[in-house]
C-alpha cells in the first residue's frame, strides 16, 4: 500500500537492525553486498545529474534549485519566495542551505511546474530532483526466495516503484554467504508496508545502515578513499599499524576513549551515529538536519551520551 501525495507521514515502517548472526569481533570481516548512495553523512543537498524533464520519476516530490553561476547565500528570501510561487504555488517547504534551495512540493501538479523554473530574478537557475529525498529503502526477508536471482526479484517487482534489488551478504571463515534478506531501493520516498514477490507477501521494514566508519583512520563519516587521517589501528588507537598485526592486549577507542576497539557497538559514539541515521531515514532528512537533533539532545560535558535514559532518545 503507497501513501498519496495528501499523506504527510510515511507508512508505518519498522528499522532493520544487524541480525545476531552478522555480529564479529572485527567487522572487517564483514561483508555487505548492497548499494550505497550518500556515503558522505555531510547533508549536503546535491541535485542528481541532470536528465531531460521527460525522464524525472512522476513521483519525486524534493527538488533541488542552484544557481548556474553563485549561489543563494545573497539572494533575497521574499525574491525566492515569490518567483518560487509565481510558478508553482505555495509549497509544502522551502530550505536554504549551503547556497542551494531545497524544495517540498505538495502535489504532483506542482513537481511538474517546478522544474520549469528557469530564473528567481535576474538569475538563472537549474532544477533537479534531490539524489536521496525521491528515494527509500527497505529490508524484506524470505527465506523462500533465497534461490532466485536479484534479477529474477526485481523483475516482479517493477510495477510496483522498486529500481533495485541487493541481496545482504554476511562474510565468514572466508565465504561470501548469502542470506535471506534482501534490500530494495524505491522510486519513492515514502515505504509500502508490504510488497508481493510471486505468491508471498513480504512486509517492508526500513532500511537503516550502520554508521560509515573509515577504515584507515577510524573515524566516522567517510570513506578510506576520501580519507586524509593517518592509519590507525582500530584496536589500540596508535598511529601506524592495522588491527590485524596489532599485540596490544587492551583495546582503546579513538572515537570516545572507552577500552573497546573502535569497530565496537558497545560504543558510546557508534550508538550517537547510528541514532542520527536511524532519525535521518525515518523523517527523511538531510544527514545534518539529523546530527543537529541528535547533538540538541546528547549531553554536554561531564556526562556520557549512554547515561541518558533510552526514554530520552525516543521518536
Amino acid at each position: 500500500k503507497y501513501r498519496g501525495w495528501g499523506d504527510p507521514e510515511p507508512a508505518t515502517a519498522f528499522p532493520c537492525w544487524a541480525p545476531w548472526w552478522a555480529e564479529a569481533h572485527r567487522d572487517e570481516h564483514i561483508l555487505y553486498i548492497m548499494g550505497s548512495r550518500n556515503l558522505a553523512p555531510d547533508g549536503e543537498m546535491r541535485p542528481s545529474t541532470p536528465p531531460s524533464l521527460k525522464e524525472y520519476p512522476s513521483s519525486s516530490r524534493f527538488f533541488v534549485i542552484k544557481r548556474k553561476e553563485g549561489n543563494f547565500k545573497l539572494v533575497s528570501a521574499i525574491l525566492i519566495y515569490k518567483s518560487i510561487l509565481s510558478i508553482a504555488g505555495e509549497m509544502k517547504s522551502i530550505k536554504c542551505n549551503n547556497g542551494n534551495i531545497l524544495v517540498e512540493t505538495a502535489t504532483p501538479n506542482q513537481a511538474s511546474q517546478i522544474v520549469k523554473l528557469e530564473h528567481i530574478g535576474e538569475h538563472e537557475v537549474i532544477v533537479a530532483p534531490h539524489f536521496t529525498l525521491n528515494q527509500s529503502k527497505g529490508v524484506v526477508s524470505e527465506a523462500e526466495l533465497q534461490n532466485d536471482t536479484e534479477q529474477e526479484i526485481l523483475k516482479l517487482l517493477e510495477n510496483q516503484n522498486v529500481r533495485e534489488v541487493r541481496r545482504i551478504n554476511i562474510r565468514k571463515n572466508g565465504q561470501t554467504i548469502p542470506t535471506k534478506h534482501l534490500v530494495l531501493t524505491f522510486n519513492t520516498p515514502n515505504l509500502p508496508e508490504s510488497v508481493r514477490i510471486a505468491y508471498l507477501n513480504c512486509p517492508v521494514r526500513a532500511y537503516i545502515p550502520n554508521p560509515l566508519r573509515c577504515y584507515k583512520c577510524q573515524r566516522f563519516g567517510h570513506t578510506t578513499q576520501s580519507c586524509r587521517g593517518k592509519l590507525t589501528c582500530a584496536q589500540c588507537s596508535q598511529i601506524g599499524h592495522e588491527s590485524k598485526t596489532c599485540n596490544v592486549t587492551t583495546p582503546y577507542c579513538i572515537n570516545c576513549k572507552e577500552n573497546h576497539p573502535a569497530y565496537a557497538k558497545v560504543c558510546s559514539r557508534w550508538k550517537m551515529e547510528k541514532e542520527i541515521q536511524t532519525i535521518k531515514i525515518k523523517q527523511n532528512i538531510s544527514f545534518r538536519e539529523a546530527r543537529k537533533i541528535i547533538e540538541s539532545r546528547t549531553p554536554k560535558v561531564g556526562v556520557s551520551y549512554s547515561s541518558v535514559p533510552s526514554g530520552a532518545h525516543l521518536l
